[in-house]
C-alpha cells in the first residue's frame, strides 16, 4: 500500500499482514496477528504524528481501520 501526499508524490510503502489462527468454532474463538512496516520512501525525512500527539484530548488512532 502507498502513503500519497497531496502533491500525488508517494511518501511512504507500506506492508501489512493479517494473520488468523487458533480458531475454535465450538468456544467462538480466533485469533489475529496484525503486523505492519512502513518505509519511507520520500526523499526528506518524515515525521509523523497525530492530534494526539500535538495536544488534542481523547484523540487517538486504533491503527487498524
Amino acid at each position: 500500500m502507498d502513503w500519497v501526499a497531496s502533491s500525488d508524490e508517494v511518501w511512504i510503502e507500506e506492508t501489512r499482514t493479517l494473520r488468523f489462527h487458533s480458531a475454535d468454532v465450538d468456544e467462538g474463538l480466533w485469533a489475529l496477528d496484525f503486523t505492519t512496516d512502513l518505509t519511507n520512501v520520500h526523499p526528506q525525512p518524515l515525521q509523523l504524528g497525530s492530534p494526539t500527539t500535538h495536544g488534542r484530548p481523547n484523540a487517538g488512532y486504533t491503527g487498524l481501520a
